[in-house]
């Protein structure tokens, strides 16, 4: 189990969604949980729970990153984050629910995340979470 965490910790979407975090909030968030899905070892999919001041138990992972979307998606994954919402459709890592970032704000651009390949949509995914969360 402590392998395919490293594995993960080690993978360029963790990579990627860590240093956009740290970019966008600094050191003002806490990842209180990580989890994946040890059934397809060649994967690095995976979600955090990450608490921020004004929002606790956010989803924020990598899925897509096996050698089976290699083809649709180029292997490295998309990042996505899931907020808390009352009476939402998703169930989060937190147990809370919630709704993926393209559900809240509706912003067709979002519905499939920021390619872990691509730096302008990363950066366009994360612009629109943290003008969300500023306006919370």
């Amino acid at each position: 189990m402590l392998e395919i965490r490293e594995r993960i910790k080690s993978s360029k979407g963790y990579q990627v969604l860590i240093a956009m975090l740290d970019s966008y909030f600094g050191q003002d968030y806490i990842i209180r949980k990580i989890t994946y899905d040890d059934l397809e070892p060649a994967s690095f999919d995976f979600r955090l729970s990450v608490d921020f001041p004004k929002l606790k138990g956010v989803d924020v992972g990598v899925a897509h990153s096996g050698p089976r979307q290699m083809f649709r998606m180029g292997g490295t994954g998309v990042i996505g984050i899931a907020v808390p919402k009352d009476g939402g459709d998703a169930k989060l890592t937190s147990g809370e629910r919630g709704d993926g970032l393209f559900w809240i704000l509706g912003d067709k651009k979002l519905e499939w995340g920021g390619q872990v390949n691509k730096a302008e949509e990363v950066k366009y995914y994360f612009d629109a979470f943290k003008k969300y969360y500023d306006n919370l």
